[in-house]
């Protein structure tokens, strides 16, 4: 019975893939299947499920650090809705062969990354790889926060997106204490050397790929957003309290200089210049919570062998999601999970039936409804990073948009926003709790000064430092 109902379900996924593309799905897409050596476990932890290649020990590891992170922002922004309705699922691949076959496509090439988030209705997919001269956690770290504003956020502009994720990469933490908003020694060495995209440019930039494949842009996008950001959550609540409601005339129409005029009572080209200023005195201060009772994470976690055809299942399902370029991958991994589960493999039960258990009732209707997705026009969204591969090495963000849709609708401008200040104000809020004494610690702000140019961009740690 479980295999019949399996059978049936996993073949309802491939009928949604367009006849068109099954038919133009050939030796190419069969090609891509993953080499029959691969061994593939899944790890389930307190709040994820992770299908990983690499060494148990490694997606172990990043298991347990993404679960602590989870566990810091939870302690100190109880307002904020942390956990998503959907399912989150991450895929650490061990090596940079490996993640490239499941990656995204930009112009016919493979994109520049090492990590991406993509927020669906039906589920939250995080990718990244496991490389072992590299630290994954900032990655990781990076994309769960694109999945922590997206549950709490309709719209949200691409710098403050990036800009708040690259804030948040830079977490350190165990039982006793953590530290948040730490430099990112890229950024400010890649600051030292490039000059500083028009503000306006910045603050209106959305997600568009044309603006990511040039190096340059791409490379200050990112460093200048994580500056912005950092500068908005350094200089006091007063300053904080002005970026929330500076974001909520973004998000109601308001044209940028506008929004400035009304949140911080200056004009544009001051707050450039005040932006300027900081980047050029290299001193970022950082906040250190010391947490006044044991902190306790939920860090257990199962680990079993996958299947040829699960592992099969999931990618196939990953592929799916991604962007409809991946459509003929998504086919090749998908009948062959079949074809060995009809031949007498064990039943494929990584694929999800998102169809029957995704959907729900509306009770007023006898019709079936959605649960809550991202904003319109995000739903296929997929952000894209790349990893901290060496200093001045740029990242990029490139979104997957789903066909059809008006320029509106992209933007998200088709749902009305949340209340935005309370949430912006949360979001730009971890300064304070030190301050009023809330939560299960006490923090206090450090400062590390990097080397403007040459020698170690990260500097000496300050007074107040870990």
């Amino acid at each position: 019975m479980t295999r019949a109902c399996s059978t049936v379900l996993f073949s309802a996924l491939l009928l949604a893939i367009p006849a068109w593309r099954q038919a133009n799905a050939a030796a190419g897409a069969e090609a891509s299947l993953p080499p029959e050596k691969d061994d593939w476990i899944q790890i389930e932890t307190a709040h994820f499920t992770i299908f990983s290649n690499a060494p148990e020990k490694r997606a172990l590891d990043l298991g347990k650090s993404l679960e602590r992170f989870r566990a810091v922002l939870s302690a100190f922004q109880s307002n904020l809705q942390i956990d998503s309705p959907q399912p989150n699922l991450i895929f650490i691949f061990r090596n940079k062969e490996s993640f490239n076959s499941y990656n995204l496509r930009v112009g016919g090439k493979l994109a520049e990354v090492s990590g991406m988030f993509h927020a669906g209705w039906d589920a939250n997919y995080i990718t990244m790889t496991a490389i072992w001269n590299e630290d994954p956690r900032p990655t990781i770290y990076h994309e769960f926060t694109h999945q922590f504003i997206n549950n709490n956020l309709s719209v949200v502009p691409a710098w403050f997106n990036e800009g708040l994720a690259e804030y948040y990469s830079t977490f350190v933490g165990d039982e006793r204490q953590a530290s948040i908003g730490r430099p990112v020694a890229g950024h400010v060495q890649w600051l030292s050397f490039h000059s500083l995209i028009p503000l306006k440019l910045l603050l209106e930039q959305d997600y568009n790929p044309d603006f990511y494949t040039e190096v340059t842009r791409g490379g200050t996008f990112y460093a200048q957003s994580w500056a912005l950001v950092h500068y908005l959550l350094a200089n006091g609540p007063d300053r904080r309290g002005q970026a929330g409601k500076f974001l909520d005339g973004i998000i109601q129409g308001l044209p940028v200089e506008a929004s400035i005029q009304a949140a911080f009572h200056i004009p544009l080209e001051t707050l450039e210049k005040e932006l300027q200023g900081y980047v050029s005195r290299g001193r970022f201060n950082y906040s250190q919570i010391t947490f006044t009772d044991k902190f306790r994470v939920d860090d257990r976690a199962k680990v079993r062998s996958m299947s040829r055809g699960e592992s099969l299942a999931r990618l196939g399902e990953l592929l799916f999601h991604l962007q409809e370029e991946r459509l003929p991958d998504a086919e090749a991994h998908l009948r062959e999970a079949l074809r060995l589960e009809r031949a007498g493999g064990p039943p494929a039960q990584g694929r999800r039936a998102y169809r029957r258990r995704e959907w729900t009732r509306d009770p007023g209707r006898n019709l079936p409804s959605r649960p809550r997705a991202s904003q319109p026009g995000h739903q296929a969204s997929s952000h894209v990073r790349r990893g901290l591969c060496g200093a001045g090495k740029p990242r990029r963000s490139a979104w997957g948009r789903p066909e059809g849709g008006d320029r509106s609708a992209r933007e998200g401008k088709a749902t009305p926003p949340v209340p935005a200040r309370c949430h912006h104000e949360s979001l730009l809020s971890i300064y304070e709790v030190g301050e009023s004494q809330r939560g299960p610690g006490t923090l206090r702000q450090g400062h590390r000064s990097p080397q403007r140019r040459g020698g170690d961009p990260m500097g000496e740690a300050g007074a107040g430092s870990l």
